[in-house]
């Protein structure tokens, strides 16, 4: 060990303990742990509205991006025909058991995969940023005034 440390400690030790002394000896407003409190409720209020605004708007984007995913999917299963072949297996029954092998590929062929990933992804987004502003909703009702 250094042979200042022990002494440049002690120095220090003195200094915080003049500090604590000094502070000790201020008197406290009476008021100031409910001025603490509330301005620790406001901070919480005002955060929990950004959060609240952030996710409404998150909330919008998912739902227009949802809209639009789905659009995308309808006319790439109009594009890809998967309907007629779909309407096939209902409608032709003894020839889908004949060939259903070939029937259930060319089904997995037209089905527009890209798309109903989109889909997927989009109508997860959405719930989640409904789940969040719904939750942000609760937390500003719930913070008292």
């Amino acid at each position: 060990m250094h042979q200042m440390s022990s002494n440049y400690r002690s120095k220090n030790m003195d200094k915080t303990s003049l500090l604590f002394k000094s502070v000790e000896s201020q008197e406290l407003p009476k008021n100031l742990k409910s001025t603490v409190f509330l301005a620790i409720k406001q901070e919480r209020r005002k955060q929990a509205i950004k959060h609240l605004i952030v996710s409404s708007v998150a909330l919008v984007l998912s739902l227009g991006a949802t809209i639009w995913a789905f659009i995308y999917t309808v006319s790439a299963f109009a594009q890809t025909g998967f309907s007629e072949y779909f309407s096939l297996l209902l409608s032709e029954r003894f020839s889908v058991l004949a060939y259903w092998k070939e029937i259930g590929l060319t089904l997995a062929e037209s089905l527009p995969v890209f798309s109903l990933a989109i889909l997927l992804l989009m109508v997860s987004s959405l719930l989640w940023s409904a789940r969040k502003t719904t939750k942000e909703t609760k937390n500003i009702i719930l913070l008292p005034a």
